[in-house]
């Protein structure tokens, strides 16, 4: 039933293919959204301390070479 419904999705990308659920509801005037991969651990740090917490990228490297992040 899952695969009938299409919520069992193959997926891929750079790093290879695999298995996941997708949604298991459907409405009818929404599209569906493809699953992604999350992003790699550490991928947005940098984006997320300059643009969330208004770092500067001298604090940035700062706490990078402290070891913190």
């Amino acid at each position: 039933h899952i695969a009938e419904r299409g919520v069992l999705r193959r997926m891929s990308d750079d790093k290879g293919s695999w298995m996941t659920l997708g949604s298991p509801l459907f409405l009818s005037d929404s599209p569906i959204v493809e699953p992604t991969r999350a992003p790699a651990l550490g991928a947005d740090t940098d984006q997320i301390l300059l643009e969330e917490l208004g770092m500067s990228a001298e604090e940035i490297e700062q706490l990078r070479s402290a070891g913190a992040i």
